[in-house]
């Protein structure tokens, strides 16, 4: 990695990963965003990526699904998704990271 200061530009990629930040180590099947300045390359998860997620994230339901921050797994249950990243985040983590009622 390299060393030199510089503000992170982050991507959201799935790739295998250990977090740069808490150091866990994560499945290829996760999101993750990836640092492309300066050939830093350091990943983040998504309990530790400082935005929200890049893209739209819309309404779903249906289908057995984890959410990408805690790892609550749900058997079908409302949740927002990216379609594009296979990224899924539950209502108790939108509202927390809102700090309100949802999106």
């Amino acid at each position: 990695m390299s060393t030199r200061p510089h503000k992170h530009i982050f991507i959201a990629k799935k790739a295998y990963y250990t977090c740069g930040n808490c150091h866990e180590a994560n499945p290829q099947t996760r999101a993750s965003y990836i640092c492309i300045g300066h050939a830093c390359r350091i990943h983040l998860c998504p309990r530790c990526y400082p935005n929200h997620h890049p893209h739209a994230l819309k309404k779903a339901q249906g289908q057995s699904w984890t959410c990408d921050v805690c790892r609550g797994h749900s058997n079908g249950g409302l949740r927002y998704r990216c379609q594009r990243c296979d990224y899924d985040e539950c209502l108790n983590c939108i509202q927390r990271r809102s700090g309100s009622g949802g999106r």
